[in-house]
């Protein structure tokens, strides 16, 4: 951390704290002390938030690449079909299509199916959600 006033701030809090600690019951002595201390961390803390602007927060980091979310398609491989066939199914809830769930022999065959067959599938229910059943 950047310290806007250097180590001097911060000991100053540190020994007026200890001060009016130590002076226990004379008033005389750790009223003053205990104003000091807060004083001091009020202008630390305002030099801090004051000294926060673009230059103090370093250099941008470099941007990432972007990565596809599906590197081989959405017929790419089995646990991608059968997340695109969940959220689907979600989907035909979500926006009242009646109708059973898809059995699990059926979610196994369209999971085997070949990628362009797959992407034939997944279009005609997509079709089928837009018009509305």
């Amino acid at each position: 951390m950047n310290w806007p006033f250097g180590w001097e701030l911060p000991a100053l809090i540190v020994g007026a704290t200890i001060v009016a600690l130590l002076a226990g019951p004379n008033l005389a002595i750790a009223v003053p002390a205990a104003a000091l201390a807060v004083l001091a961390a009020g202008l630390l803390f305002a030099g801090a938030f004051f000294e926060r602007g673009a230059g103090s927060r370093g250099p941008e980091p470099p941007a990432l690449p972007v990565q596809p979310r599906f590197p081989n398609g959405i017929a790419g491989s089995r646990l991608v079909r059968a997340e695109v066939l969940g959220r689907l199914e979600g989907l035909e809830r979500a926006g009242a299509l009646t109708g059973p769930s898809t059995p699990p022999e059926e979610q196994e065959r369209l999971l085997r199916l070949p990628p362009e067959e797959f992407r034939r599938h997944v279009r005609e229910r997509l079709d089928r959600l837009e018009a509305g059943g």
